[in-house]
């Protein structure tokens, strides 16, 4: 069949947006999906809550901004052109741009928002260096198009029938709080009358039309009070009410308190991330439940115990139902949870959500203790830690001598891994204590933290004064480290003159946050300085 439209792919970048940009196109259509971070993208000056995962059309020359909530925001900028067949009499087509909307500009919706994330993601990493990377991202930018247009095509089946047309409602809600909302306008865009509308709302919602906004409304101030600094009246305004009295008086009817009283209030926290649990107890905080590695957290595990504290493997962690029974006031995980998994956590209570790699183990540390009202305190804690890396450092440098080059390697039962940032005590023997990294680690091009190496790899690929070596507490991985240290390889290493390997314990360097920093920090003195 004779195809009368033709898209083409102009180019996908990856955007960091720290304050409000500018992302208007007068020539191309813009796909963007957000990669981390909340915000707001204003289109046309209609302005819509952006999260990770979901995906926003907007036309050529559709004047778009966006502005982060919480310190930045990661997008794929998707851009791609449309041409039209246009009518002549002449033999040969011509074709000309065609710069009218495609689809509704905004959200485009879909059962699985992180498909978006996934293909994006993809098709920014292709590089065109033959045909077939040619053909595979024109066939992966094409298979974009069709999700966003079968969202579209979704979204007009389900408001067929009536529960569905509710369900949509609710997700313009979500997504338009902020504006004057009224059951008569949302019943016409349903197609169903204002009396039938209230009916099936409160059936699919669980609550009024009433409640819903202003749970939804006060939801969104909860958040903004605890992890950002904005003022009573810029939140006011965010948020759809008109003022910060009107808005402290309906947080009141909705909490039981007032905001300024909310902010200081002790919250029952759930913690998704040990790292992030390690953040609370070094600001002196028992969460009243946490996923945990294997290892537990040291010394403050008994504490914990005390506290009531309930702990769940990682692997595993806590259903639906488990959470909606703990009732939490506080949700934390960081940014490698998917857009349904944020969207149901949201609708329990506030969520932070740590962008892991967008700062370092003290911006998080500053972050988590902003949303639990602890910034004194953190700062006291960074204070003290920067006196004692000064004095580590001194004293090991006295000790030793010139600089180390140290390796940090960690073996696994089936995989094993040299550590170059983020773990495994790299902060602290890199960055804290300015040991250096082997030339050969720093020329690796790879992504990520770690570089995948086999233990017979290590020697003739690295050189370096000293190993530090981890090992994973699986028998797999024990038996594999042991061979490998009994081989000639490592044996003739550790018998050259100046060089060592020592072991680390994994429990206490595996982790990236204040607490697992500070105890790798006290082994580092330990090994180098006595």
């Amino acid at each position: 069949m004779e195809t009368n439209v033709i898209e083409e792919m102009a180019s996908i970048s990856l955007r960091r947006c720290e304050s409000q940009t500018e992302l208007t196109d007068e020539r191309a259509h813009g796909l963007f999906v957000v990669i981390s971070g909340m915000g707001d993208m204003t289109i046309r000056h209609q302005k819509i809550p952006v999260s990770m995962g979901r995906c926003y059309y907007a036309a050529p020359g559709a004047k778009t901004t966006v502005s982060p909530h919480f310190n930045s925001l990661d997008l794929y900028h998707i851009r791609f052109e449309r041409w039209r067949k246009s009518e002549n009499d002449r033999r040969e087509p011509i074709w000309v741009a065609d710069l009218s909307e495609w689809l509704p500009e905004g959200a485009l919706d879909v059962g699985d928002e992180g498909r978006y994330l996934e293909q994006a993601s993809v098709l920014h990493g292709i590089i065109e260096r033959d045909e077939l990377a040619m053909y595979r991202r024109r066939l992966l930018f094409q298979e974009i198009l069709y999700e966003c247009f079968r969202a579209c095509v979704g979204r007009t089946e389900e408001q067929k029938d009536s529960q569905g047309a509710i369900r949509h409602a609710i997700r313009y809600i979500q997504e338009h709080y902020r504006e004057e909302l009224h059951r008569d306008e949302l019943a016409r865009m349903a197609n169903i009358s204002p009396e039938y509308f209230s009916q099936q709302f409160k059936t699919v919602s669980g609550s009024s039309l009433t409640d819903y906004l202003a749970g939804v409304r006060i939801g969104h101030v909860k958040e903004r009070l605890l992890f950002t600094n904005e003022r009573l009246a810029e939140i006011a305004k965010a948020v759809g009410y008109r003022d910060e009295y009107y808005l402290s008086r309906k947080f009141k009817n909705v909490t039981g308190m007032s905001p300024s009283a909310y902010v200081k209030s002790d919250k029952k926290i759930v913690s998704l991330n040990p790292h992030l649990t390690r953040h609370l107890l070094a600001l002196g905080i028992v969460p009243a439940a946490t996923v945990t590695y294997p290892w537990g957290f040291g010394d403050y595990q008994a504490w914990m115990d005390e506290q009531g504290c309930v702990c769940r493997s990682w692997d595993k962690g806590f259903s639906d139902e488990e959470l909606l029974r703990m009732e939490p006031e506080l949700l934390l995980c960081i940014d490698n949870v998917s857009p349904d998994r944020l969207s149901f956590y949201r609708g329990i209570c506030p969520t932070l959500v740590i962008p892991w790699y967008l700062s370092d183990w003290r911006g998080h540390f500053r972050e988590v203790a902003r949303a639990v009202n602890r910034r004194t305190e953190a700062e006291s804690w960074l204070k003290a830690f920067a006196a004692k890396a000064d004095a580590t450092r001194n004293a090991i440098r006295e000790a030793v001598g010139a600089e180390l080059t140290v390796l940090i390697y960690n073996v696994r039962g089936d995989a094993a891994f040299v550590y170059r940032n983020r773990a495994m005590g790299s902060q602290v023997i890199y960055d804290e204590l300015g040991m250096r990294m082997p030339v050969s680690v720093q020329a690796r091009s790879v992504q990520g933290n770690f570089i995948p190496v086999e233990p017979k790899e290590v020697i003739p690929a690295f050189s370096a004064d000293c190993i530090l070596l981890s090992v994973d507490r699986s028998p797999e991985a024990k038996e594999r480290a042991e061979r490998m240290l009994e081989s000639s390889e490592w044996k003739v290493f550790c018998n050259l003159p100046g060089k060592r390997v020592r072991e680390v314990d994994m429990a206490r360097w595996h982790g990236y946050d204040p607490l697992s920093i500070l105890w790798q920090l006290e082994d580092a003195a330990k090994l180098f300085a006595l």
